[in-house]
């Protein structure tokens, strides 16, 4: 079987609940069909009857791999730690590392206010021979990154109100 997340198991968990109750009332068709109410070939009996176990197996291998995926994922939530509302840090350390470099964050801050545009500063940062924190060349996104992270604040490279102002002036060039 393919693999399947967890929001696609609960959405087909819900088809197979209204299948479900299909089957019910099928099995009420079954017996009544047995008892004797309505009577149809023993053959054609065989068959609806085991189409209703085999969507009643289908359900119950949809149930189970649908609880079983849910416990893993309880389980490595419990373990993780939210960044940035986005990314899932577990206890290995993966996840995305911000840039730390509180001498550069201010730096980008100050041209930003300045007048300068996200081209522009990484092109400063770059002539300068500044590197990101994985060792690449400034982009304009790798900068906007940089001044619409509020973990700048939270690490105390910035205040809250320079952050404020640059989030404002960022929406408002992005208008122009």
């Amino acid at each position: 079987m393919a693999r399947k997340t967890i929001k696609r198991l609960e959405t087909d968990l819900k088809n197979m609940e209204f299948l479900y109750k299909q089957e019910l009332e099928e099995n009420e068709r079954l017996k009544n069909l047995v008892i004797g109410k309505d009577v149809i070939a023993k053959s054609e009996y065989d068959l609806l009857l085991r189409d209703y176990n085999l969507m009643k197996d289908m359900r119950d291998n949809y149930k189970r791999l649908y609880d079983n995926l849910k416990n893993r994922y309880d389980k490595l939530k419990e373990n993780s730690s939210v960044i940035n509302n986005k990314t899932i840090k577990n206890s290995r350390g993966a996840g995305r590392k911000g840039f730390d470099n509180a001498d550069v964050i201010k730096r980008i801050y100050e041209l930003y206010i300045q007048g300068n545009s996200l081209k522009e500063i990484a092109n400063t940062l770059n002539g300068s021979e500044i590197k990101t924190k994985r060792g690449g060349i400034w982009s304009k996104s790798s900068v906007r990154f940089i001044l619409l992270n509020h973990k700048n604040v939270e690490n105390e490279f910035i205040d809250e109100d320079t952050y404020n102002s640059t989030v404002i002036l960022l929406n408002d060039r992005k208008k122009k």
